[in-house]
């Protein structure tokens, strides 16, 4: 395989110079991996994957920033610098088995995350039975073995409170100084279609006055 491709299906700010990826090859007995940077407008690494043979079919799968372990443990308290590291981890999704081609390998990743932004005057708060431990599947974007906890998040301006969950997210709550709110896990689309909270989502939940 001469190149890998990544592009960002609904992420124009990726890939940009210097984005680093870990793709991963699987099949046939092949368990592979390679990371690569975006130079120039190309995917290169120094030691690129290979195809083995020249018949059978490999999944190609991948992570970015490349290294980034798919078991994630999210924290517990939000902060405006772990924000930014977790806000940049995107990986692919629907990947299928490919034959050998001459070509690059087409590989697309969208945010592995949930987004959570709560629109409240509360001084603090939290998400309770938050899914923030698991493995991410980078075939289907969702995550397994899923643990939950109590997730404080970072208050910014304008009463917003910003933090970040596991997908697929089931419903979870909200609680501030005064009050607790159930929050499905579902959410509307552009559409006004019922759409489940899944990786690359952002809920944005408006609390606007206090109860």
């Amino acid at each position: 395989m001469t190149q890998t491709k990544a592009d960002g299906t609904a992420e124009p700010d990726f890939p940009a110079e210097g984005s680093t990826i870990t793709v991963y090859m699987t099949g046939n007995g092949e368990n592979q991996q390679a990371d690569y940077t975006y130079t120039s407008g190309n995917w290169t690494s120094d030691a690129p994957l290979l195809w083995p043979d020249t018949k059978n079919e490999y999944t190609f799968t991948a992570i970015s920033p490349a290294g980034t372990n798919p078991e994630i443990t999210l924290p517990a308290e939000w902060t405006a610098e772990n924000l930014k590291e977790y806000e940049a981890i995107r990986a692919t999704y629907e990947a299928e088995p490919t034959k050998p081609t001459k070509g690059p390998i087409s590989l697309t990743l969208r945010h592995a995350l949930v987004k959570v932004v709560v629109q409240s005057p509360s001084s603090f708060v939290y998400l309770t039975e938050a899914p923030y431990a698991g493995d991410i599947n980078l075939q289907n974007g969702t995550a397994s073995s899923l643990a939950t906890t109590f997730i404080k998040l970072l208050k910014g301006d304008n009463d917003t409170h910003t933090g970040y969950i596991l997908p697929p997210a089931a419903s979870f709550q909200v609680l501030t100084e005064d009050n607790i709110y159930e929050v499905s896990n579902t959410i509307k689309d552009e559409s006004g279609n019922d759409k489940n909270i899944s990786a690359g989502t952002s809920v944005t939940i408006e609390l606007k006055t206090q109860p």
